[in-house]
């Protein structure tokens, strides 16, 4: 079986907390206006347990900071990939 993708990865978890129409979730949608669930707008602590669930899966962490900017899909994922690079010394 094929490792899933950070997309795919983080499509699942958005699909977590907005249900099975998570899936179809544009990258570029903002996240935060759907995510509480019932099409209800995420409160804080909302984005604390997703942020949770993100480091998790990935096994990196996400400051406040960097939580803070991301309003999308896309801008996760491009997170997500950034940490999971390699540091330039190479280690």
């Amino acid at each position: 079986m094929a490792e899933l993708t950070i997309e795919q990865r983080v499509r699942s978890l958005i699909c977590d907390f907005y249900g099975p129409s998570g899936k179809d979730y544009g990258l570029d949608a903002p996240i935060w206006d759907h995510i509480g669930g019932n099409g209800c707008l995420a409160d804080s602590l909302d984005k604390i347990d997703f942020m949770a669930r993100l480091e998790d899966e990935f096994g990196v962490a996400i400051t406040d900071n960097e939580a803070d900017l991301l309003g999308n899909a896309q801008s996760i994922i491009s997170l997500v990939d950034l940490k999971l690079q390699p540091a330039p010394d190479g280690h």
